[in-house]
């Protein structure tokens, strides 16, 4: 709830905080799985980062995360969790990192 609020304008992120773990969906709630979704162009040397928010609220920008992603290659999502779990974090750290390289 906190990240929407916060993208549409509705609230700063220091007014967010106090919804900072409330869930908007959740699976195993209801019979069906409603997941968001989106399209994004696939180029060469392209990196995603998907991770939870038990890793991304450790890091202050996402500059740290790239950088770490770039200097730790296939360790990175490994790097990213362990970081962020030295950092604090009591929430679910879980993090993924796919690279497109060139066919």
């Amino acid at each position: 709830l906190a990240a929407v609020l916060i993208a549409t304008g509705q609230l700063t992120p220091e007014q967010a905080e106090p919804f900072a773990n409330v869930l908007l969906s959740a699976v195993g709630v209801q019979p069906d799985i409603f997941a968001d979704k989106m399209a994004v162009e696939l180029v060469t040397n392209c990196i995603f980062v998907l991770c939870t928010d038990g890793v991304w609220s450790r890091f202050p920008s996402a500059v740290e995360i790239a950088q770490i992603v770039t200097n730790e290659g296939l360790n990175a999502a490994s790097k990213l969790i362990e970081k962020s779990i030295e950092r604090g974090g009591e929430d679910n750290a879980t993090a993924v990192v796919i690279s497109i390289e060139a066919a």
